[in-house]
């Protein structure tokens, strides 16, 4: 391979975006996926919360997600799948 072409290479892998998956806001109460509602992983995603519940200084009592990816969170394809999640408290707060 020509050096040029390595050169570009990376030049291309060095300015790849890492894009997060999941950004929580307001203790877990606004959500933003950047994964499709029936991604693989999301119940691994969402195990954050377990650390809001759990944590030694100040654990959160119930989390109420209030919207998801801008939406209202009972209206959100994320809910269903999120109520199957591992994560344990995340439910809580859910209709």
């Amino acid at each position: 391979m020509p050096a040029e072409d390595i050169a570009k290479l990376k030049i291309e892998k060095s300015e790849k975006i890492i894009k997060p998956v999941l950004l929580s806001r307001r203790n877990g109460s606004v959500l933003e996926f950047s994964v499709p509602p029936d991604d693989p992983r999301l119940p691994e995603y969402l195990l954050f919360t377990k650390a809001l519940l759990s944590r030694a200084f100040l654990p959160e009592k119930t989390l109420l997600v209030e919207t998801i990816n801008g939406e209202p969170a009972i209206e959100s394809g994320y809910s269903g799948a999120s109520r199957n999640s591992a994560s344990g408290g995340i439910t809580r707060g859910w209709n």
